[in-house]
C-alpha cells in the first residue's frame, strides 16, 4: 500500500510539473511539498489531541473555529487575495500595495473581534450544554486568536505569491508546520484544546515573521515593519476585496451553519469526526490546489499581454489537475479505514462516510479548479459567487434536512452534494462568461471515469471496512 501511494505521489507530482511552463515549476513543486507537510501537521496534531484529551477536545476546538469564522463575513481588506494586486503591479509599488494591505487587515480584524467577541460568548451560553459550556469559552480567546494570525499570515503568504517566489512561500509554510508539531507535542499533554490553540498560534506568528523578512530581501524598498501606505493601494485593496468578499461570504457561512447543525443533532464527539474527515479530505485536495496556486499569478500577466499561451495552458492544467485530483482522493479513500485506526484506535464508519462523500463532492469541484482561478486572476469573480452562493444555501438547506431525517452526522452527504452542484454551475457560467467551449477543455471520459474510479474505490473501501469490523 505504501508503495503504491507513494508512486501515485509521484506520478501526480510530474504529471503537475509537466503542464506547466519552465517558470512555474519550481513553485508548483514546493506549494505540493507545503501541502504534504500540511496533511502530517494535522494528522499529528490531532492525534496529540485525541490521544491526550480525547474526541470531545477536538469537537469543542472545531466548534469554536466555526464560531470564530463569522468575523470573516465583514473582512473587505483583500488580503488573502494579494497575489493578484500584487502580481499585475510594477515593482516599485508592490511594498506600498504589500503594507497597505497587511495594516488594513492588521487594524480591520481586530475591530471586527472586538465587535463580534461578547455575541459569539453568548451564542455559546445558548448553544453549549453546562458541562462543556466553560472549556469552550476558555477557548474562544484562543480561536480569534488564530483567526488574527492566521489572516495575517494569509496575507503576507499570498504576497510571495505574488512577486513570482510561491517555493518561499511553501518553505516558509514547510517550517512553520514543522513549527506547530514541535510546539502542539510540547504544550498538548498538559494543556490539550488550548494547547493545540497556541501551537497554532505560534505557527502562525512564525509564518508572519518569516514572510515580513523574506519580502524585505526580495523588495529594496521594503521594510520589516510597515511603513507605506497610501490612498491608491488603499482604493485598490478594499475595491477588489469588497468583490471577493462576495464569493467568501457563502463558504464564511455554510462551513460554521454545518458545525453548528452536526454538534446540534450529534454533539462534540460527532463533531470531531466530522472535523477530522473534512481535514484529512481538504488537505489532500490541498495538494493538487496548493500545485496550481501559482497559476493566478501567471494567469493575470498573461491576460494583461493577451498571449497566445493562455488557452493551452488553461486545457493542459485542466486535465491535469482533474487526474491529479481522482488519484489523490482515491487513496485517501482507499486508505481511510487506516486513518481511522490511527486517529481513533478503531474503525469508524462515520469517518469512512465523511471522507467518501467529501471526496466524491470534491472530485466534481477539481473540474472547476482551473477556469475558477483563471476567473480569479483577471478578477471577473461573479460566476464564482454564484457558484459558492449555490453551495451555501445548499449545504445548509440539504444538511439540516437529513439532520432532521436521519441524524447530524449524515449532514456531510448534503454538503457533498451542495458542493458538487456549485461546481457544475461554476463551470458553465464561467465558460460561458469567458467564451469558452466546454467541449475544449472537457471530454466525456475526463468527466466519467475520475467518477467512477472513485465510486469503485469507496464500494471496495466499505467491503473491506465491513470485513474487518466483522472479525
Amino acid at each position: 500500500m505504501f508503495i503504491q501511494t507513494a508512486t501515485l505521489t509521484a506520478r501526480t507530482r510530474e504529471l503537475l510539473l509537466s503542464v506547466l511552463s519552465k517558470g512555474l515549476r519550481r513553485n508548483s513543486f514546493f506549494s505540493f511539498m507545503q501541502a504534504i507537510v500540511g496533511f502530517f501537521s494535522i494528522l499529528v496534531t490531532y492525534k496529540l489531541l485525541i490521544a491526550t484529551s480525547g474526541t470531545v477536545a477536538l469537537g469543542q476546538w472545531s466548534l469554536v473555529l466555526g464560531l470564530t469564522t463569522f468575523a470573516r463575513i465583514a473582512d473587505i481588506s483583500g488580503g488573502g487575495a494579494l497575489a493578484r494586486l500584487v502580481a499585475i503591479a510594477s515593482k516599485d509599488k508592490m511594498p506600498a500595495i504589500i503594507d497597505t494591505a497587511t495594516g488594513l487587515v492588521g487594524i480591520l480584524y481586530l475591530v471586527l473581534i472586538f465587535i463580534v467577541f461578547l455575541p459569539t460568548s453568548y451564542l455559546i451560553q445558548r448553544i453549549v450544554s453546562v458541562q462543556e459550556g466553560d472549556i469552550v469559552q476558555a477557548l474562544l480567546p484562543w480561536g480569534f486568536a488564530v483567526l488574527y494570525f492566521s489572516t495575517l499570515a494569509t496575507t503576507q503568504l499570498s504576497a510571495l505569491d505574488g512577486i513570482h517566489r510561491a517555493d518561499l512561500r511553501a518553505k516558509l509554510a514547510i517550517l512553520s508546520y514543522l513549527v506547530g508539531m514541535l510546539t502542539a507535542a510540547i504544550l498538548i499533554p498538559d494543556f490539550g484544546a488550548i494547547g493545540l490553540a497556541a501551537s497554532q498560534v505560534t505557527q502562525h506568528i512564525f509564518s508572519v515573521v518569516g514572510s515580513r523578512i523574506v519580502l524585505n530581501w526580495h523588495l529594496p524598498n521594503s521594510k520589516f515593519i510597515p511603513k507605506h501606505f497610501t490612498r491608491e493601494a488603499l482604493l485598490g485593496s478594499l475595491a477588489y476585496g469588497g468583490r471577493l468578499q462576495l464569493f467568501n461570504l457563502a463558504s464564511l457561512i455554510y462551513d460554521p451553519v454545518i458545525r453548528l447543525t452536526v454538534n446540534h443533532f450529534a454533539g462534540t464527539s460527532s463533531l470531531a469526526v466530522f472535523e477530522i474527515g473534512t481535514k484529512v479530505v481538504t488537505q489532500v485536495r490541498g495538494l493538487v490546489v496548493a500545485a496550481s496556486t501559482p497559476l493566478i499569478s501567471e494567469f493575470a500577466q498573461l491576460s494583461i499581454q493577451h498571449n497566445d499561451r493562455l488557452m493551452p495552458l488553461l486545457k493542459k492544467a485542466n486535465f491535469v489537475i482533474v487526474v491529479a485530483s481522482a488519484s489523490l482522493l482515491s487513496v485517501v479513500v482507499l486508505i481511510s479505514p487506516a486513518i481511522s485506526y490511527a486517529l481513533l484506535g478503531h474503525i469508524d464508519t462515520l469517518l469512512l462516510i465523511t471522507i467518501s462523500a467529501l471526496c466524491i463532492g470534491y472530485q466534481f469541484n477539481s473540474y472547476s479548479v482551473a477556469i475558477y482561478l483563471y476567473s480569479q486572476a483577471i478578477g471577473r469573480l461573479r460566476w464564482n459567487i454564484a457558484g459558492q452562493i449555490l453551495i451555501a444555501s445548499l449545504s445548509v438547506a440539504v444538511g439540516s434536512w437529513i439532520g432532521f431525517q436521519f441524524g447530524g452526522q449524515f449532514t456531510v452527504i448534503g454538503l457533498a452534494f451542495a458542493i458538487a452542484s456549485g461546481s457544475s454551475v461554476a463551470i458553465a457560467g464561467n465558460a460561458r462568461m469567458h467564451d469558452i467551449s466546454l467541449v475544449d477543455i472537457f471530454n466525456w471520459k475526463l468527466i466519467v471515469v475520475p467518477l467512477a474510479i472513485i465510486s469503485v474505490v469507496t464500494a471496495i473501501t466499505f467491503i473491506l471496512a465491513r470485513a474487518l469490523l466483522t472479525v
